[in-house]
C-alpha cells in the first residue's frame, strides 16, 4: 500500500446470540494518528455474521502500522481484532513490476552476450572451413600434370 492512499479494511462481526440482534459501534484506530480514522454502528441479527467496510488515507509516511478495531459496548472498549497495515513509497503493483522488468533486462543482456559469442564462434567456423591462401601457386595433385606451353610465332 502507498503513502496517502484510500484504503478499504473488512471487519465480519458475528453474533452468538439465539435472540436478540447485535448492535453495536465499531471505532477504527491507526497508530501514530490521535483519536479514531473511521467509525460505524452496526445491527447484526441473532445467529448471523455481518461485514462493516472502513474506508481511510494511510498515513504520509511509510512504516508499519497498527489498525485497531475496538467497540465501546464491548468490554469497555476492547479490542475486537488488531492487524498490521505496512504502508511504502511506491504502490504495490510498482512492487512487484520493478523486479520483473529487471529480471527481464537482466534476462535480455544475457541472451544478447550469449548470441554475440555465438556469432563469432560461427564466424571462426566458417573460417576454418574456407581454404587457406599462402600466396603461393598451388601444386598439382598426383596424376595430374600442369603442362604449359610456349611457342613462338
Amino acid at each position: 500500500m502507498a503513502t496517502r492512499q484510500t484504503v478499504t479494511v473488512s471487519l465480519n462481526l458475528k453474533s452468538n446470540s439465539t435472540y436478540l440482534p447485535l448492535t453495536l459501534t465499531v471505532n477504527l484506530y491507526l497508530s501514530g494518528s490521535s483519536g479514531v480514522a473511521s467509525s460505524q454502528t452496526v445491527t447484526v441479527p441473532a445467529g448471523s455474521t455481518k461485514p462493516v467496510s472502513f474506508t481511510f488515507q494511510a498515513p504520509g509516511t511509510a512504516g508499519a502500522y497498527l489498525l485497531t478495531f475496538a467497540s465501546p459496548d464491548y468490554f469497555s472498549g476492547a479490542p475486537l481484532l488488531t492487524k498490521t497495515l505496512q504502508v511504502s513509497v511506491l504502490s504495490s503493483n510498482l512492487q512487484i513490476l520493478i523486479p520483473a522488468l529487471i529480471g527481464l533486462v537482466v534476462a535480455l543482456v544475457i541472451l544478447g552476450y550469449y548470441a554475440m559469442k555465438r556469432g563469432s564462434r560461427v564466424a571462426e567456423e566458417e573460417e576454418e572451413e574456407k581454404p587457406k591462401s599462402t600466396g603461393k601457386p598451388q601444386k598439382p595433385q598426383s596424376g595430374q600434370q600442369n603442362t604449359k606451353s610456349l611457342t613462338r610465332s
